[in-house]
């Protein structure tokens, strides 16, 4: 999300709570392009300039109908959705196997898991969210809350303030009475401004974490009106604090002190990370799709060039010879008229001609558009294919052995140890000593899928030789399969069914009698239709 600029002076401390990290400033500039390929065209549009370059001398007018009528073929997002559809065509499990849970503990998780965020959507729904998110962007994150509660210690018994008034224990059943439960808050990569950890006792051990959200709260000037406000929330190991700064005309209000803060309940930030891409810093990364970004964005490119390249075809320059010259009442010429129903008078040897565009150019704009689709779509099959020690990060070889693994079975492991992580959090509100194992489908992630291939097919982004190319080299198809060969074979059998089809007609309408012929006409009203079958009585 981006943060708003500052208006005007602002105090230190203040400034520097706003501020994001360099780490993080690189990391929220290499998401752009990927965010704005997820944006769809609109985005792409909006962002003008930063993918299209104005030529020399365009008009800003031209340059920008140039811009609005390209539409965007988007590989990334539909790849992005194709593969959260595999990881999450089952629902998230939760299970007992590697914890010491009771079966009360059980159902607790196993109820909060159907509405994991306060705001209805359960574990497997928020996972697919945050999954994508996650491959977006290369990190994301997910900050583990509880609601506020004002609460005691006393004998070593957690008494709450109660709407009376009254101190009560904090028990289970109180946390039930009262709607209480930990909620998962997912926090895009571009909210983050700072991440930090240090090791202590043999673990890494986030001490800081810091994030800016934007809500719409009502003007206090007019109820019909809705304002933005940012707030940022920070997090240290002993408080946290939340900064209140209102937005005017796009510019942060200056703010004098923090809008509320407190004591951290638990000894650590509760904070889960999940993080796909490749590592550039302990909380950052290279987005996983970056490759697959980047040939979007050209292939976006090519798109207005082409556009740009058609319109010269289908309404060219025209040159005009030999023209009689009608000269205005201000002395100058005026402009001549051209087009269907008009007539132009030419003096002998004058010429009227296009300046057309070479068709090969026209051509050449089509291949390179074919070549880009072609390469995004076996950008997405190589991810899902297994891969070698050699692709192997450091850090996959040292977590665990994934040698045959694809790429999207590796990202999905990633992500269930993610999941797992926010789970030991929640169970950690409650008191637990660790949470449930949790199960993400990766049974799709041995080779790649020719469902996928098929919906490429389908929505015109590669051909049928190219499909039967991949069909090929995932051993669907033999090794010496002719798509030329095999589209003879199917035109012949073609031919050979229309004949066959024509025979069986005629000896069908003489056994019939049709066309006023034969003793078997009276028969033919004892053929009837099934119902529900159209056509089966001819049959």
């Amino acid at each position: 999300m981006p943060v708003p600029g500052n208006s005007g002076k602002i105090p230190e401390n203040q400034a520097s709570i706003q501020t994001p990290t360099s780490v993080f400033q690189r990391q929220h500039e290499a998401a752009r392009p990927c965010l704005d390929l997820m944006g769809g065209t609109e985005a792409m549009r909006r962002a003008g300039g930063r993918y299209i370059m104005r030529k020399e001398a365009e008009p800003e007018r031209a340059y920008t109908n140039r811009i609005d009528r390209t539409v965007l073929r988007n590989a990334f997002a539909q790849t992005l959705g194709y593969y959260r559809g595999q990881v999450f065509s089952r629902q998230v499990a939760l299970d007992n196997k590697s914890s010491a849970l009771s079966d009360g503990q059980m159902e607790r998780f196993w109820a909060w898991a159907e509405d994991v965020d306060q705001r209805g959507h359960n574990l497997t729904s928020w996972s697919g969210n945050v999954f994508t998110s996650g491959l977006v962007s290369g990190v994301t994150f997910c900050l583990v809350d509880y609601p506020h509660i004002e609460t005691i210690n006393e004998d070593g018994v957690t008494l709450y303030l109660a709407s009376d008034g009254t101190m009560r224990p904090k028990t289970a059943a109180a946390d039930a009475a009262e709607g209480w439960q930990p909620y998962l808050v997912h926090i895009p990569a571009e909210q983050v401004l700072d991440c930090r950890a240090e090791w202590r006792n043999g673990r890494r051990v986030i001490t800081h974490f810091r994030y800016v959200e934007i809500r719409q709260e009502q003007s206090q000037a007019n109820q019909f009106v809705l304002e933005d406000v940012q707030y940022i929330h920070a997090y240290w190991l002993d408080r946290w604090e939340v900064w209140r700064f209102p937005i005017l005309n796009g510019k942060v209000v200056e703010g004098a002190a923090p809008y509320a803060q407190g004591r951290m309940t638990l000894d650590e930030i509760p904070v889960a990370v999940f993080m796909p891409g490749d590592h550039r810093s302990d909380f950052t990364a290279r987005p996983a799709l970056m490759d697959l970004a980047h040939l979007n964005v050209r292939h976006w490119q090519a798109t207005s060039e082409q556009y740009d390249l058609l319109a010269y075809v289908r309404l060219p320059v025209w040159t005009v010879t030999g023209a009689e010259r009608e000269i205005g009442k201000d002395g100058r010429s005026v402009p001549l008229t051209f087009g269907p129903g008009n007539v132009i008078y030419l003096s002998p040897g004058g010429r009227v001609q296009s300046a057309g565009v070479d068709a090969a150019s026209v051509e050449a704009g089509r291949q390179d558009l074919r070549d880009l689709e072609n390469a995004m779509a076996t950008y997405g099959l190589q991810i899902m294919q297994a891969q070698s020690a050699a692709r192997l990060t450091a850090a996959q070889v040292q977590r665990e052995s994934r040698e045959g693994n694809s790429q999207l079975r590796n990202w999905a492991l990633d992500f269930q140890d993610f999941l797992e992580n926010c789970l030991r959090l929640v169970a950690k509100w409650w008191g637990m000593p660790d949470g449930p194992s949790v199960k993400v489908n990766d049974d799709y992630a041995d080779s790649a899928s020719i469902d996928y291939l098929i919906q490429l097919h389908d929505k015109g982004i590669i051909g049928k030789e190219t499909l039967a190319a991949f069909a090929v080299r995932l051993g669907i198809l033999p090794d010496d399969f002719n798509y030329s060969d095999e589209v003879a074979r199917l035109a012949q059998d073609a031919a050979t069914t229309a004949n066959a089809g024509q025979s069986f007609g005629l000896s069908l309408m003489q056994r019939l009698g049709a066309g006023g012929g034969g003793g078997q006409t009276g028969n033919a009203g004892n053929i009837r239709e099934t119902p529900g079958n159209p056509g089966a009585g001819a049959q």
